[in-house]
Parts: structure tokens; sequence; C-alpha cells
């Protein structure tokens, strides 16, 4: 018999639990069973409890006999469950305990994480073969230097090592991350803001003047002074960049500003892009996360920058945050814990 003293107990657990007679009826419940498979309460003492479930496999596991443990993955609702079902504990013939645990978001995560790989593979052979195609051609006597643009040829190859330099830096970011160490590469001192910045942006102008971009700096008149570590803010701040340039139409403009504010050194990098939609935009700093949109999935990228950037400045006492319309561009705001003294 179920004990109705535990009933409260187990309606306050993460996880669903049922149990089941030798005849499979259903004899107790906790809420999160009933909720996980679209059930009420009325379910609980009818003849065949197997009857009201819509899962082919779920059905099958727990209308086997009790002899040992089953576990099954299976969706339901729009969401991924994991069900556990095995013989009762309590020595009851032919009963089971079916346990089921909501694992959509483990689920979506695994997903991701084996379609980033995939896609990682193909975005570093793509550079690879690239830089192999052009050396190739460099040292193999194919190209005829009357004819040809060396320096253009050359410059295809150092964009895409720098390309692959950039995501290899990102993975490395990454698993310094998950393993809790990024902390300890990071060297906090007073340094100054305005010239992090302005180093960053030079490195984007490039790929924005491709694009026929153009890039605004506006910085104080003062000295913006920040707790943080050079290196650290000088990729976020390029992360950032990225997703401007890269999501900003031809002729666009970026604008990138520094500041103190009445919160501490302030960064502002606003673009005339196509904006988030709105249902994007909670999930923006999510690993691995892209927006749904076309122009969105047109542009190349990982779903790292934003990501990375959250973490990293959270690292370093600082925070980013992002204003977006759709159809009426982005700002992405970055604070930072100011610092007293000269960098």
């Amino acid at each position: 018999m179920w004990d109705e003293n535990l009933t409260p107990l187990m309606d306050v657990l993460p996880v669903g639990v049922l149990s089941l007679d030798g005849e499979n009826r259903l004899t107790a419940a906790n809420e999160a069973g009933l909720r996980f498979l679209g059930l009420d309460h009325e379910a609980v003492g009818q003849d065949d409890f197997t009857a009201l479930v819509d899962n082919a496999n779920l059905k099958k596991a727990l209308e086997a006999p009790a002899n040992g443990v089953v576990r099954i993955a299976f969706p339901n609702g729009g969401r991924t469950f994991h069900a556990e079902v095995r013989s009762d504990p309590r020595g009851n013939d032919g009963a089971k305990v079916c346990v089921l645990k909501d694992v959509t978001g483990v689920s979506n995560m695994a997903i991701l994480r084996r379609h980033f790989v995939f896609d990682l593979l193909h975005k570093v052979r793509t550079p690879l073969t690239t830089i192999l195609s052009v050396l190739s051609m460099a040292t193999g006597g194919r190209l005829d230097p009357t004819q040809v643009d060396m320096s253009e040829v050359l410059g295809m190859g150092t964009k895409q090592a720098e390309r692959l330099t950039g995501l290899l830096t990102r993975l490395k970011d990454l698993f310094l991350l998950e393993t809790g160490s990024l902390a300890e590469e990071l060297s906090l001192r007073p340094i100054s803001v305005s010239a992090v910045v302005a180093e960053a942006v030079r490195g984007a102008r490039p790929h924005a003047g491709e694009g026929g971009q153009d890039i605004v700096e506006e910085y104080a008149p003062e000295a913006v002074t920040a707790m943080a570590d050079a290196e650290a803010l000088g990729r976020v701040v390029e992360m950032v960049l990225a997703n401007a340039t890269g999501f900003t139409p031809d002729s666009g403009e970026i604008r990138v500003s520094v500041a103190n504010d009445e919160g501490g050194p302030r960064i502002r990098i606003a673009d005339t892009g196509p904006g988030i939609p709105a249902g994007d935009l909670p999930e923006i700093f999510q690993r691995f996360r892209r927006g749904g949109s076309e122009e969105i999935q047109a542009v190349e990228g990982e779903g790292l920058g934003l990501f990375l950037s959250r973490q990293m400045l959270a690292l370093m006492g600082g925070t980013i945050l992002v204003d977006s319309e759709f159809g009426q561009g982005t700002v992405a705001e970055i604070t930072l814990k100011a610092a007293e003294g000269d960098a």
C-alpha cells in the first residue's frame, strides 16, 4: 500500500513518481508524474492505466513484466522525458514504480553540442583548405606574378588564418570556462579602456571596409580606467564588434563609444543591422544559441561570442546588456569595474 503520509513530500519533488499494481492500475502518483503525462488525479485507480498513456514505448515499458529495470526517453507535449520503470521495491507481486524526469534542457543541450561539433569541423576545414590552396599556388609555380596580384592571393590566406585563430581562441576560452580555470588566466589591473577599444576597432576596420561599413569612434576626453584584464577585454570587444559588423548591411554604420558613467566605465556599440526578434532576445547569451531569422542564420558564427563575453566580463566584475528591436538595429552596453590610478 502507498503510504499516504508520503504524498505531500512526493509532490514537492522535481521528478514524477507513479505506482502501479500487478494489474496495471495506477495506485498513486505525485503531481509531477501526472503533469508530465498530461493527466489528472482521475487517472488514479482506473482499471487500465496504460490505456491513458499516449507514448507507445512508455506504454510497452509499463505493461512489461516487472522483472528488471527499463529505461527509455520519450517526447510528450513538446518536451523530452526520461522514464525508469522497475519492480516495486516493497515486494508487491507484479507491482511497478515509474520515475519520470524532465530532461528537455539536457536533451536540447546535447543536440546543440552535437550540431556544434559538426559545424565546428566544417568551420575549421574551410579556412584550412583555403590556406593550403593559397600556399600550394604560391609555392608550386601555378601562379603567374605578371597576371595575378600576389598580395591579394596571400591576403586571402591571411584572412582565413585570422579567422581560424579567432575560432581556436574562442574554443580555448570555452574550455577554460567549463573547467573553471578561466579566472586563473586573468590578470586584473588598472587599464585604459579607450586604448583597448581603439585597438579592437583597428582590427575590425578591414572587415567593415569590405562591406563599405563605417565605424564611428567616440572617446571621452578624460581617462577611462577600469580594473580588468586588457587581453580578455579586447577579446570581448572584438566578439561584440564581430557581431555588429557581421549583421550590419553594406554601407551601414557602427558607433563605438567609451565614457565614464555613474555605474563605472562604459563601452557602447550600436549598429544599424536588422536587429534581434523579440522571441530570440532572451536566449542570446546562451552558449551555441543563434537566432532563427534568415538574416542571423546567414552570418557566420558558432553562437559563442555573447555567451563568452558575458562570462568573461562577470569574472572581471563587469556586465553586458543588449537592447534590440527587430528592424531597428542593436545596441550592446558593457560596464566595467572602475579603477583608481593611471593605467
